[in-house]
C-alpha cells in the first residue's frame, strides 16, 4: 500500500474483500473446503476479511466488501444457482454470479471520486 500511495497519489486505490468460500473438488488431490474450515495456518476467511478492512481504514482507501454485500453465499443451497456446479464447484461464480459481482462492484465504484488530478 505504501508503494501505491506514494507512486500513484492521484489514483483511486480500492481494497476488495473476497466472496464467501464454498466447497470445490477438482480431483482426488485437489479438494477445497468451504469457509467453515481453517487453512494450514489455522486461520479462517473472516480473519483475512478483518485484516483487509483494517488495511483500508489505516491507509484511507475505500473498501468494497464483497464478502458482505455481494449476496453470494455458497453455503446456502438456494445460492448454488450462482456457482459453477452444485456438487463439485461452489467456489467459483458462474456467469450469473459474475454478473452479480460486477453490478455490486459497479455501484460501489460509482460512489467514489474518479479524478483527483483536476485543477
Amino acid at each position: 500500500m505504501s508503494y501505491l500511495k506514494n507512486n500513484y497519489p492521484q489514483q483511486q486505490i480500492v481494497i476488495m474483500t473476497p466472496i464467501h468460500r464454498g466447497y470445490a473438488k477438482f480431483g482426488e488431490k485437489n479438494v477445497q473446503p468451504n469457509e467453515n474450515y481453517a487453512n494450514a495456518q489455522g486461520l479462517y476467511i473472516d480473519t483475512y476479511i478483518a485484516v483487509l478492512k483494517q488495511a483500508a481504514s489505516y491507509w484511507a482507501v475505500p473498501l468494497i466488501d464483497l464478502y458482505s454485500t455481494s449476496g453470494l453465499y455458497p453455503l446456502a443451497d438456494a445460492q448454488s444457482q450462482y456457482f459453477h456446479n452444485k456438487e463439485t464447484d461452489l467456489l467459483h461464480p458462474n456467469a450469473l454470479g459474475d454478473y452479480r459481482l460486477a453490478k455490486t462492484i459497479q455501484y460501489q465504484l460509482l460512489a467514489l471520486p474518479s479524478d483527483f488530478g483536476v485543477k
